[in-house]
């Protein structure tokens, strides 16, 4: 059968996020989904197949390239922030786990490493998760602005489009930022 005859047989799949706080219905989300990727196949398949060739427990400005798949808007001053201050990132000592297995403190730490990195000029959290999921997939989600701000985050979406805003921080890195950037 045809994916179309397929998708009318089996019903339109509701979508619903938000752990019972702030839910999120979506419907056809199939579709919606379907569309993405015929839409972005030749970049976002592209990224998820991509394999790193830069070292894994270190970021290089080399890293940055590959977050363009998925629409990192990035320009000369990420790269410079990237030149600047990726060298004083150690992930060596992130755990090698999915997300879910690990602890709070663990949590804790991974949230200040992604906030060291948005402390870099024109680096948010878009363009930091992006980056390190590819250094460790299971561990680091991708929080991407137009998934936070554009669907999650806004009640009428997918009617309405995302906004451009991002985030810079979270408290922990903020008490980290002001001495060493290394963590």
């Amino acid at each position: 059968r045809s994916r179309s005859a397929h998708s009318r047989l089996a019903g339109s799949v509701e979508l619903i996020f938000g752990a019972g706080k702030l839910d999120r219905r979506v419907a056809d989300a199939e579709r919606l989904l379907r569309d993405w990727r015929d839409q972005e196949r030749d970049f976002g398949q592209l990224y998820l197949e991509y394999e790193p060739v830069t070292p894994r427990d270190r970021v290089v400005l080399e890293d940055l390239a590959v977050t363009m798949l998925v629409n990192s808007r990035v320009e000369a001053r990420q790269a410079m922030g990237f030149f600047r201050n990726c060298a004083s990132l150690d992930l060596g000592g992130l755990p090698e786990k999915p997300l879910g297995a690990t602890s709070e403190g663990e949590r804790a730490e991974i949230a200040t490493l992604i906030g060291v990195m948005t402390s870099w000029p024109g680096v948010g959290a878009s363009v930091s998760t992006k980056t390190l999921h590819k250094k460790r997939p299971e561990l680091i989600p991708i929080l991407d602005n137009m998934a936070i701000f554009g669907a999650y985050m806004n009640p009428l979406w997918p009617q309405q489009r995302a906004k451009e805003d991002t985030i810079k921080g979270s408290r922990e890195s903020k008490r980290h930022s002001t001495g060493s950037r290394s963590t």
